[in-house]
């Protein structure tokens, strides 16, 4: 046994939640704290130290984990019981992906009317339909062409098939979702490894 009693692991990873909540349990019995605390905000929100971190574990485990964890993160919540962190991080990051996907479909239909892309994201991100999506990774990453975001579509692949399971284990239908689940996996399988999501 390589952990006294009393220790404190903070998990920062996006995994199954299934497989978390059973080793936090395995962990609780021999009188070790566990906190998923899976994070989102990229690789410029980790350098300023503004991440979003969603917490899940216990009360105990959480207060414990709440002064560790507070200097790396703008926004700190625990989110629930074990898991639960892991489980708002792949619907949040399914909900971004399915932003980005619509955000594409949008501006394709502006270009071929003759909307520039810049112009059609301008009026988007002062109106209703802004997100994220819009608002940084298009400006950003997707109109210049850099692919900077500093996040590996196999890790959001990962990621939206974890939702994906979660949303069927609970038997919860991704009726507007679910298409883009499809496309990001037939994306996957065109453009290969290595790409920046």
């Amino acid at each position: 046994r390589c952990l006294a009693d009393g220790t404190l692991i903070i998990d920062m990873s996006s995994s199954e939640p299934g497989s978390t909540i059973a080793l936090q349990e395995k962990l609780r019995a021999r009188g070790i704290d566990y906190v998923d605390a899976p994070v989102s905000g990229g690789v410029v929100k980790a350098e300023s130290g503004e991440l979003s971190i969603m917490c899940g574990g216990t009360e105990e485990a959480f207060a414990r984990a709440k002064p560790i964890l507070e200097p790396l993160g703008k926004s700190l919540v625990h989110i629930g019981g074990p898991g639960s962190g892991n489980v708002a991080k792949v619907l949040n990051n399914l909900l971004s992906a399915t932003n980005l996907a619509a955000a594409a479909e949008v501006l394709s239909v502006a270009d071929k009317f003759g909307i520039a892309p810049e112009a059609m994201i301008e009026v988007i991100n002062h109106s209703t339909g802004r997100s994220q999506a819009t608002e940084i990774k298009y400006p950003k990453d997707i109109l210049t062409h850099s692919w900077s975001s500093g996040f590996a579509f196999d890790l959001m692949v990962k990621d939206l098939k974890i939702a994906e399971r979660v949303a069927n284990n609970l038997s919860v239908g991704l009726s507007v979702t679910g298409a883009t689940l499809v496309l990001v996996q037939e994306a996957r399988q065109a453009l290969g490894n290595g790409r920046d999501h």
